[in-house]
Parts: C-alpha cells; sequence; structure tokens
C-alpha cells in the first residue's frame, strides 16, 4: 500500500456541516482574519500573521509543500474557510493539528472534522494510532484521559 496515493486520492472530504478541501493561495484573505489573532494562534508554533502577503507566503511554504496531508475547512452554511486541519503521518500513525477561526470556536467543529479524518486515517490509511497534539496551557482542549505527556505539549489519543 502506498499511503502517498491513498492520500493524493482523498482531496476532498465532506461532513454535515463542513467541506475538507486544499488550501489554495485565494483562501489568503480568510485565513489572515484567524492567523493574525494573537488569541486563536496562541497555542500554535508561529507568530501571527502580519499581512495579506506573509499569509500567502504560509501558504504556498507549509500548506501547498504538504498538501497530501493538510486541508482546509469551509463552513457548508456560509460557505466560508474557517481554519485547517491536517494529519502528520509518523511511522503507522498520525498526529492532528488544527486551527479554527475564533468565531467558530464552540461548534464542535474540530471533532466533526477529526472524526472524518480518524475514519480515513484507519480503514483506509490502516494507521495503528491517531493522536491530537495541543499546547498543555490550552485548557479549551479537552483529552480523553486528561493526561498531558510532557511540560511543553500534551499528545492525546483523539477518541472524537
Amino acid at each position: 500500500m502506498n499511503r502517498n496515493v491513498i492520500l493524493a486520492e482523498h482531496q476532498r472530504f465532506e461532513t454535515e456541516r463542513l467541506i475538507l478541501r486544499k488550501v489554495e493561495i485565494t483562501d489568503a484573505e480568510a485565513m489572515f482574519e484567524y492567523g493574525s489573532d494573537p488569541e486563536t494562534v496562541r497555542f500554535i508554533t508561529i507568530p501571527p500573521y502580519e499581512d495579506i502577503e506573509a499569509t500567502k507566503a504560509g501558504i504556498a511554504d507549509f500548506f501547498v509543500r504538504n498538501r497530501l496531508v493538510s486541508w482546509g475547512i469551509v463552513e457548508k452554511k456560509s460557505n466560508q474557510f474557517i481554519g485547517t486541519i491536517d494529519l502528520r503521518l509518523e511511522g503507522d500513525g498520525g498526529a492532528f493539528g488544527w486551527i479554527i477561526n475564533r468565531k467558530f470556536w464552540g461548534r464542535g467543529y474540530v471533532p466533526e472534522v477529526a472524526k472524518c479524518l480518524l475514519e480515513f486515517g484507519f480503514n483506509e490509511l490502516e494507521l495503528n494510532l491517531i493522536w491530537a497534539e495541543h499546547f498543555s496551557e490550552n485548557k479549551k482542549i479537552r483529552p480523553s484521559d486528561g493526561k498531558n505527556r510532557n511540560d511543553k505539549y500534551g499528545s492525546n489519543l483523539c477518541l472524537c
């Protein structure tokens, strides 16, 4: 099995309320809206975007380069690009990373897209373990076992 081929064949997913699709340069304005918000980017490893050009560079440098394992999240109801999620493969496992526009927090969107990608990861990619990585200081994350694996990051199995 070639996981890259499987990933290349799955460019788009749909859930009840969301579309997962590849991030494009044309998403820069929507990404800048949340990517420049200090509260939204507080628990990710890059600083807030300073302008649209920096956002476009971020899209080109990360999302285009990592197309096989990253998706933009679009709310069906509004057709608005609201964030991103990636599933970074590590051996026979994978790690989730995500960011959502603060205007859309608290709606259950991350568990919804995670469930979709969990099913894909286990059933199509035949992964043995999928976990979510987050900063342990982020109290809005509710890991399944409530334990943090180290001081900076908490890596927990995502049982969404």
